[in-house]
């Protein structure tokens, strides 16, 4: 596509996309309860005269060019569709509305961009050299995520290729100014699991406790809590690591809890690393049962986040769109960093590798939203899931823009 053709989305198209997407932020909702913002999604998608279908992982939506036929080659563009369990703090005047949820991973900037992108792409149909699918994913945020389902419902049917695109503020203390375009052919995320721990034991009053007559599940979380969040992660760093929740219920001090749970993230760069981390696991949980023989333990390991990996030929495409964009930044939108660069793999969970694991090759594109100057970024620099985060909503039309491109170019 023309770069003087992305012109169209400065001023007042840029106003509504921005509207679009804080309309999104003030009203998150968690993963698998994603109601009101599909609602939205079928609504919009609807008046531009497509035909999106609700499915159990989330929402497809198909549009042809009027010029290749539907037999032409389909690439799926992705977005996810839900917020976190976190209390917002930006004081924003479009801050999130419910209490203890907010969009703070940018998902709503997903889902804004994707929508925007999607009125373009109908009105401009002859223009298109290869059919699009629409993928509005569910529950990104609970591994394993929304594409299993969506994919075991049809959703990959016809599909050939793949494309994801996620805002990028900062990671591990490094800003991404906006207008960065991040990716690399080969592993960009990592393994990523949530597993479950429940210790139940002989509660009661804490005057017991204080007679030796009875033993605290809260000794034996922080005893585990050592071993897995250090000897574990000690052991396996920096290819993997465990970090662990706050243990449930939370009780006055004069109760000694019955039952307690807690979650914890499992991550690993690699195979070899994931496997030696869930031997070292299972080696650690014989250990408590011998340490606390009057602690019973069991342990909820279900399936997590697999690795995304980045095929070589889509990756070359949507590197292309991206240089094609980052010079439209350059040279109309006021962006004199906007740039492509390489993305080293993180230790960041992502739900669109299942798309890879069930034969989709594709690519996921990194975008910088940090702001460019050092005052923008100490505003929109906060990191992801965080009750700061911020991104900076510049970066909302380059988004718009590199679908755009992504869809036309030869």
């Amino acid at each position: 596509m023309p770069l003087s053709l992305f012109d169209s989305l400065l001023g007042q198209a840029e106003a509504m996309l921005i509207a679009l997407r804080r309309d999104l932020h003030r009203q998150p909702e968690l993963g698998w309860l994603e109601t009101a913002t599909a609602e939205r999604v079928i609504t919009l998608l609807q008046q531009m005269g497509l035909s999106p279908k609700i499915i159990t992982g989330g929402i497809i939506c198909d549009i042809d060019s009027s010029s290749l036929g539907t037999t032409a080659p389909r690439i799926g563009f992705r977005a996810d569709m839900d917020a976190l369990p976190i209390e917002e703090e930006t004081g924003l005047e479009y801050a999130s509305t419910v209490p203890g949820v907010m969009h703070a991973c940018g998902h709503d900037c997903h889902v804004a961009m994707l929508l925007m992108a999607a009125g373009r792409l109908v009105s401009n149909r002859a223009s298109l050299t290869r059919n699009i699918r629409l993928l509005f994913t569910r529950a990104e945020e609970i591994p394993p995520g929304g594409e299993p389902k969506l994919l075991a419902e049809g959703g990959g049917h016809g599909l050939d290729e793949v494309h994801g695109l996620h805002v990028l503020t900062s990671h591990c203390g490094v800003v991404y100014p906006t207008g960065t375009f991040l990716t690399c052919v080969g592993t960009i995320s990592c393994y990523s699991d949530r597993p479950k721990i429940t210790l139940r034991a002989r509660g009661g009053h804490a005057m017991e406790y204080g007679q030796g007559s009875i033993v605290s599940p809260i000794d034996a979380y922080a005893w585990l809590v050592t071993k897995l969040a250090g000897s574990l992660t000690r052991k396996f760093q920096p290819k993997g690591f465990v970090h662990c929740a706050a243990p449930t219920p939370a009780q006055s001090a004069n109760v000694v809890p019955s039952v307690i749970e807690f979650e914890f993230t499992f991550r690993a760069l690699d195979r070899e690393t994931y496997d030696g981390m869930h031997t070292c696991l299972d080696r650690i949980i014989e250990s408590f049962r011998t340490a606390w023989p009057d602690v019973e333990i069991s342990v909820d390991h279900p399936a997590g986040h697999i690795p995304t990996i980045n095929d070589p030929l889509p990756t070359e495409a949507a590197r292309r769109a991206a240089h094609e964009v980052a010079a439209w930044a350059r040279l109309s939108h006021d962006n004199p960093v906007a740039h492509v660069a390489e993305m080293d793999q993180i230790l960041g969970g992502e739900s669109f590798g299942q798309f890879h694991n069930a034969g989709f090759p594709g690519n996921f594109m990194f975008l910088g939203a940090g702001g460019i100057t050092p005052a923008e970024q100490a505003v929109h620099g906060h990191g992801h899931h965080r009750p700061l985060f911020n991104p900076d909503e510049r970066a909302l039309v380059l988004g718009v823009a590199y679908w755009l491109q992504l869809a036309t170019q030869d």
